[in-house]
């Protein structure tokens, strides 16, 4: 399965390395809404997007998502949102 980690900084550098690790999925980048991480390259991943280009995503068939984000507010709002548009949440812990 594809993925993305929707969070660019700290813990998505770590989900990353630890997503990297699992054969059952393959992480394509990054999804972060902050416009300096926009093009960044982190343990090999690039951001290719923000949270506006989900729906986008999903139809070129990425089907998982990684939250990365350290607020708990922000984590359930992407994963109610990542939800509507029939992505699978992906634990970077198992």
């Amino acid at each position: 399965m594809e993925i993305v980690i929707y969070g660019s900084g700290a813990l998505g550098a770590l989900a990353a390395e630890i997503l990297m690790q699992s054969c059952a999925v393959e992480t394509i980048g990054f999804i972060d809404d902050d416009p300096i991480s926009k093009d960044i390259d982190i343990s090999g991943l690039k951001v290719i997007g923000t949270g506006t280009d989900l729906p986008k995503l999903r139809k070129f068939g990425i089907e998982g998502l990684c939250i990365a984000a350290h607020d708990g507010e922000t984590r359930s709002w992407i994963a109610r949102m990542a939800k509507s548009l029939g992505y699978e949440n992906e634990r970077a812990d198992g």
